[in-house]
C-alpha cells in the first residue's frame, strides 16, 4: 500500500522534455507526452533559441484552462534524466487538485524602483482579483523577472502581503548576457519586467536557499556602496581590493572580461539564523569600473562585513545535494517529496559546466528518480535563514513538494 501511495504521489508532479530546434516540433512532442490533462500549473523552462511568442501561443491553444509560467534559462536544463543541453525546452506540470496558482505579469519601462514597485503592485492586484483570493495568503510565490527588477520585486512583494510570503525565484537568462531573455504566463510575453505565479491550497512544501561556495581569509567592510555598485572597501577603493584578493587565482586579462571569470570568486556577506547556523548571501562581481568601484549583479548593502568566497569543482558539486536536500528534511510528508523545482545559477553553471552530468546523476540518486527540473539563471530569489526573502548570485533556490 505504501508503494501504491508513494507511486500516486510522484504521478502528482511530473517532468517532460523536449530537444526538438522549433517551437512548433517542440510542444507538438511535449503534448504527445504530456496528453490531454488539465494540470493545475506548468512551468516552462526554455533557452533562447525559441521565439518565446510561439511557445506561449501553442501552450495556450493546448492548454487553456491551465496557468503557465515560462521562463528562458542559460545553456539548458538540468532534470532527474541528466543535463540536457539547448535548444531544449523542460515542463514541470501538476495535477494536485489540492494546488492552485494564479500568475501575474508586467512589462516594466525602466528599472527605477518606483515604476517596479507601482506596476508589480497593480498586476498583482489584478492577478489576485480575477482569482478571487482578496485577503488569501499564498503560500509560495514563484518569480521569474528581468536583470536590475529583483530587489523592487522582492520589496513590494512583502510589502503587498505584510509578511515574508516565502519566495522562490530566478532571473530569466540566454546563453551570452545578450538580452535575449525572456519570460510569460498565459496573459503574454515580456522582455523587461516580472512575471509571478501564486501557490494556494493544501499542497505541501518547503523551501532552501543557499550556496556551495566556502569563505577565505580575505574580508573587509563595505565603506561605501551605492545600489549595485561598492565604491570603496575599508576605505580604499573597491576595485583595488578585489584585485589585491584575487590576484593570486585570476590573470591580468580576466579582469577585463570580469563576469566570465568571477563565478568561482565572489563577495560573501555572512548571516546567522536565530538557531546560530551561518549562511552566506553572493554577490557576483560584473566589472571593475575606471573609477574603482566594483559592479554587482545585486545590491549591496552599506557598512557590511564581507569576505571573498571560493568555489571549487569539488565544493560545488558535492554540496549541490546537500543544499537541495534541505528543501526536503521539513517536509511533513511521511512518503517525502514528489518533486523538486530548483534555480540554479548560471555563473556557477560555467565554473562547473564538466561536471554537470556528474551532478545530476548525484540527485537523481539521492532522491530516488524523483522528478525536477533545473533551469540556470542570472540572479536567485529565496528565504534566507532569517527568514527574510533577498535576491542573491551564484546561488541555489530550490523547493520540494510533497
Amino acid at each position: 500500500m505504501d508503494n501504491i501511495a508513494a507511486s500516486m504521489q510522484q504521478e502528482s508532479h511530473r517532468i517532460a522534455v523536449s530537444v526538438q530546434p522549433t517551437a512548433d516540433q517542440a510542444i507538438e512532442e511535449l503534448v504527445a507526452e504530456v496528453g490531454p490533462i488539465r494540470a493545475q500549473s506548468m512551468l516552462i523552462y526554455y533557452t533562447h533559441h525559441y521565439d518565446a511568442k510561439r511557445l506561449q501561443q501553442l501552450l495556450r491553444e493546448h492548454y487553456p484552462n491551465t496557468p503557465i509560467h515560462g521562463c528562458s534559462t542559460c545553456r539548458g536544463v538540468l532534470t532527474n534524466k541528466g543535463f540536457i543541453e539547448g535548444p531544449v525546452v523542460g515542463v514541470s506540470y501538476t495535477l494536485d487538485p489540492h494546488f492552485w496558482t494564479c500568475n501575474a505579469i508586467t512589462t516594466f519601462d525602466t528599472n527605477e524602483r518606483d515604476e517596479v514597485c507601482t506596476k508589480t503592485t497593480k498586476a498583482i492586484d489584478k492577478a489576485i482579483e480575477k482569482s478571487n483570493r482578496q485577503g488569501e495568503v499564498p503560500g509560495l510565490i514563484l518569480m521569474h523577472g528581468t536583470v536590475g527588477t529583483e530587489e523592487g520585486v522582492l520589496e513590494c512583494i512583502d510589502n503587498y502581503f505584510g509578511l515574508q510570503v516565502p519566495v522562490l525565484g530566478g532571473t530569466a537568462a540566454d546563453d551570452h548576457i545578450e538580452g535575449k531573455w525572456s519570460i510569460f504566463t498565459q496573459e503574454g510575453v515580456v522582455t523587461q519586467g516580472v512575471s509571478l505565479t501564486f501557490i494556494y491550497g493544501n499542497a505541501n512544501l518547503n523551501t532552501s536557499f543557499g550556496t556551495g561556495y566556502i569563505t577565505t581569509r580575505k574580508s573587509g567592510v563595505v565603506t561605501a556602496a551605492n545600489g549595485r555598485f561598492v565604491l570603496s572597501i575599508d576605505d580604499l577603493p573597491a576595485a583595488s581590493v578585489y584585485r589585491a584578493w584575487t590576484k593570486s587565482i585570476l590573470h591580468d586579462e580576466q579582469y577585463q572580461d570580469l563576469m566570465q571569470h568571477t563565478g568561482h570568486v565572489p563577495l560573501g556577506v555572512q548571516y546567522i539564523s536565530a538557531e546560530n547556523e551561518i549562511y552566506y548571501h553572493l554577490f557576483h562581481p560584473v566589472r571593475l569600473c575606471d573609477d574603482g568601484s566594483i559592479e554587482l549583479f545585486a545590491e549591496m548593502p552599506q557598512g557590511v562585513n564581507i569576505k571573498l568566497m571560493i568555489g571549487s569543482h569539488e565544493h560545488m558539486v558535492d554540496r549541490v545535494a546537500r543544499i537541495v536536500g534541505d528543501a526536503s528534511a521539513s517536509l511533513m510528508s511521511p512518503l517525502g517529496p514528489s518533486a523538486y523545482l530548483s534555480m540554479f545559477c548560471a555563473g556557477s553553471m560555467y565554473s562547473i559546466y564538466d561536471h554537470l552530468p556528474h551532478i545530476a546523476k548525484q540527485l537523481n540518486d539521492t532522491y530516488n528518480n524523483v522528478p525536477f527540473l533545473c533551469p540556470f539563471t542570472f540572479g536567485e530569489q529565496g528565504m534566507t535563514v532569517e527568514g527574510k526573502n533577498a535576491h542573491g548570485n551564484l546561488m541555489i533556490s530550490t523547493v520540494a513538494f510533497s
